[in-house]
């Protein structure tokens, strides 16, 4: 495949603002909110494309990981948002491919074809090449590889609460900082890897799932219990939590769009 996008942007996050404020505000002015919308996150660099993703029970994600993004499953989505998808569909050039997430197909489009990735979500500044918040900053910001890198191995180690991804239960944005400064960047996977098992038998506290009341256990009980992992705080377990915030890029994907597993 060959393409002569200069951007693509994500359609998830998009269609999902617009679709928020329509139910708010009714729909009386999509055409005109969503014009706008698509020429606002349009970076002027040449011709674009909007991506989407998969259907969440369908990402791939959940083959390692099932609790990936379950939180929010049985949840409502916004009114109109599929009207919204497919206004955007039937009026502008889109992707969609089987088992991946928008953020995938944008992370191969930035490695593949230099194209410039459009989108708030501060998870693609883990992908070498160009990201743009079109909300924040008037031009795209070049991401090297190893600030990528650095911003991938620091959201393995914190996880992702929002998609259901806990990493290192207690380990922050702080001390994820902490733990790069004080290694060099040839040691980060396999410091990262190593720190999973060395702490796996650890006592913590967290929160029940079942009753809300605090409670003690080990790391492998905390997951078993909030994320109905039952095989411990292992390689198997750190693995999950790096492939899931692994975005995809050139070389993790196949010429037909079948995802590649991260290895270190």
């Amino acid at each position: 495949m060959t393409t002569d996008y200069a951007s693509i942007i994500d359609g998830d996050l998009l269609a999902f603002k617009a679709a928020c404020s329509f139910e708010k505000n009714g729909i009386e002015f999509m055409d005109e909110r969503l014009e706008q919308d698509l020429s606002m996150w349009d970076p002027g660099l040449g011709p674009n494309i909007v991506s989407f993703s998969c259907g969440r029970k369908d990402n791939y994600r959940r083959d390692f990981w099932p609790a990936y993004k379950a939180h929010r499953d049985g949840k409502p989505a916004p009114e109109h948002l599929r009207a919204t998808i497919q206004w955007i569909t039937d009026r502008h050039e889109t992707i969609k491919k089987p088992r991946i997430e928008a953020d995938d197909i944008m992370g191969v489009f930035m490695t593949r074809y230099n194209a410039a990735c459009v989108t708030k979500d501060k998870d693609l500044q883990s992908v070498p090449g160009m990201f743009w918040d079109p909300e924040k900053t008037g031009f795209p910001v070049a991401y090297d590889e190893l600030a990528a890198h650095r911003n991938f191995c620091e959201q393995w180690l914190k996880g992702d609460t929002a998609d259901n991804i806990p990493g290192i239960h207690r380990v922050g944005a702080a001390a994820a900082t902490k733990f790069l400064d004080a290694r060099k960047p040839d040691r980060w996977v396999q410091d990262i890897m190593n720190y999973y098992i060395e702490i796996s038998k650890d006592q913590v506290k967290w929160k029940s799932k079942a009753t809300g009341q605090q409670i003690s256990g080990s790391r492998a009980d905390l997951l078993e219990d909030k994320y109905n992992w039952g095989w411990g705080h292992t390689e198997a377990y750190a693995l999950s939590q790096a492939r899931c915030v692994r975005i995809l890029r050139e070389g993790e994907v196949t010429e037909d769009w079948k995802p590649i597993l991260w290895t270190p």
